[in-house]
């Protein structure tokens, strides 16, 4: 690969422009060849970076022509070239075998795409264009010859790696189509009360005098996730880097902590929490109660411990921000008026070009069907007291077809036929006769969020039951999605800003408007061993804990509850 043993050395070749040719030291005194050329914009900033970070001095080459020109030639020393723009300038070479990524494609996935072709110019087996497992000689092939058939990219940040994933899965030429929603004629103009901050609220205008001392630990190992792929399908596989936990109270005299602590208020103010106040003292305790694990061969390494000090600082500084807004959104928190064009969404579709779907797709919004319950030629279903209808469903991988946003999945469809089924049964008996039922799926992200001690929730479906002549309104949050596909934290998040919303119908400004507010997880699955977390929990703790229903059960009723205690209005008095 590099033609030889010894240091590296740096040339900049004076007859190509932007172009320096990289070879190594030759100890017997002759010139070993170039293997790899750099080819770059701004050759003065590289120079003199290269000088002053890498103590290598770049000398001239006033003799050779361009390296680049000769790098797809079929005998060429050339076996690296750095500087991607090359690739998607038109450049053509037989000879790209692995690409590695760094800084390049973030915004622009036409250019990934093209960076991507340049690698599978592979000529093949005879000129045949074809990789010798696909040609049929009936002679033995050489071992390992597909690997040498084989493209690798590798890329620094798994965001490169998911960029090339995406543009290969979509490598058909996609078309967008918008789908028609039918508004709910019946759907009232006024009371429909959902929690949602007060008017004014501002939280950027008030000073967070910081007082968590809550520290995190941060991974700083490698993590290395390849995808390949074969006649057979794609495989991810993910490896983990061993490594060692450091707490910093134990290395705190090996760090620049003034560093730190001026990293940590500049990255506050870079991430709009510049109205937090955190003293020097506190910064201290907060860094002294923060770990990290890192590779084990630098776990003595004072630049990669004040590294990792610094995200793990920043991180828990960002953590205790995050806590300290959830609890002043909750505070806050106030009956208001659901704005219907808030949450309205726009559902649109993604169809292959030239297939039989598109002109289906492009039949239903010229004339749109009237059966809402069908599978043809979109998944979809009707609820009478939905916002607007259809709501589509999940559509199947091979339909050649994916909605924006995602369509309902199996679990959401059971609730919503469950509750149909539900209260067209039980609407007109003498408990249910004066309330009125309507529905709505929660649109992310704007629809209403939920605030617990963790982090946000953002349920799947909002129900209100209006009673008119009690003038009282129950508000009921659901979330179908089990406790099955999440970790444990994230469960009790979610049920923790369930609870909340009883302590929400509490306060005066909701019992004021006869507000009453509950929610619920909702489970498809009876087996606790589908959750692996559970342990030796059952289902009694789980549903007290996690405020969690199963939809094999008959658990409609306690979801439409409406005998519960009437939380009373206020009088005059107060």
């Amino acid at each position: 690969m590099f033609h030889g043993n010894g240091g590296l050395e740096v040339w900049e070749l004076k007859n190509a422009e932007g172009e320096f040719g990289l070879r190594v030291s030759s100890i017997q005194g002759d010139e070993s060849p170039y293997f790899g050329v750099v080819n770059i914009g701004d050759a003065l900033s590289f120079r003199k970076h290269v000088e002053e970070h890498l103590n290598l001095t770049v000398r001239p080459d006033t003799q050779r022509g361009s390296l680049f020109s000769v790098v797809d030639a079929p005998r060429s020393r050339i076996n690296i070239l750095i500087g991607a723009k090359k690739f998607i300038e038109g450049w053509s070479s037989w000879r790209v075998s692995s690409m590695g990524l760094m800084n390049i494609g973030r915004g622009e996935g036409s250019q990934i795409m093209q960076l991507f072709g340049r690698g599978i110019r592979l000529k093949g087996r005879d000129m045949s264009l074809k990789r010798s497992d696909f040609v049929e000689t009936g002679e033995t092939r050489p071992d390992g010859i597909h690997r040498l058939e084989t493209l690798y990219v590798f890329g620094w940040n798994a965001d490169y790696m998911a960029r090339f994933q995406g543009m290969i899965d979509a490598e058909d030429v996609p078309v967008f189509r918008d789908l028609p929603l039918f508004p709910n004629k019946k759907w009232p103009r006024k009371g429909m009360v959902v929690p949602k901050p007060a008017r004014g609220t501002d939280l950027l205008a008030e000073t967070l005098v910081y007082d968590n001392e809550r520290g995190v630990e941060v991974d700083v190992t490698a993590r290395l996730t390849a995808y390949t792929g074969d006649v057979e399908g794609q495989h991810v596989t993910t490896r983990q880097a061993s490594g060692r936990r450091i707490d910093f109270r134990d290395v705190v005299h090996l760090l620049d902590e003034g560093a730190l602590y001026a990293h940590c208020l500049e990255r506050a103010e870079r991430v709009d929490m510049g109205n937090t106040y955190l003293s020097r003292d506190r910064f201290r305790k907060v860094l002294e109660r923060c770990s990290a694990l890192v590779p084990e061969e630098d776990a003595g390494d004072r630049n990669m411990l004040q590294q990792a000090a610094g995200r793990a600082a920043s991180e828990a500084l960002r953590r205790g921000f995050s806590t300290w807004q959830r609890g002043r959104m909750n505070s806050e928190m106030a009956p208001r008026e659901l704005c219907v064009k808030d949450v309205m969404p726009t559902w649109r579709i993604q169809v292959t070009k030239g297939t039989d779907l598109l002109s289906k797709i492009e039949e239903f919004i010229e004339k749109p069907l009237d059966k809402f319950d069908t599978d043809e030629p979109i998944p979809r279903l009707y609820m009478d007291w939905h916002l607007y209808n259809p709501l589509f469903r999940k559509m199947d991988e091979a339909s050649g077809g994916h909605l924006i946003p995602p369509g309902l999945v199996d679990s959401e469809v059971k609730f919503l036929r469950d509750l149909r089924a539900f209260w067209k049964r039980e609407h007109k008996k003498a408990q249910y006769r004066p309330w009125k039922l309507y529905v709505l799926r929660n649109p992310s992200p704007s629809g209403v969020m939920l605030y617990g001690e963790e982090g946000r929730f953002l349920p799947d479906f909002i129900l209100w039951l209006r009673n008119s002549k009690e003038k009282r309104t129950l508000v009921r949050f659901v979330e179908p999605h089990g406790l099955h596909h999440e970790s444990e934290n994230k469960a009790r998040n979610k049920a923790q800003c369930l609870k909340h919303l009883l302590d929400l119908s509490k306060q005066q400004a909701f019992k004021k408007k006869g507000v009453e507010m509950d929610g619920w997880i909702l489970s498809a699955t009876e087996k606790i061993s589908d959750i692996p977390w559970a342990g030796k929990r059952g289902w009694p703790e789980l549903k007290r804990d996690f405020r969690v229903l199963v939809m094999t059960e008959n658990y409609m009723p306690t979801i439409l509850d409406v005998a519960r205690a009437v939380v009373k209005k206020p009088g005059k008095s107060g």
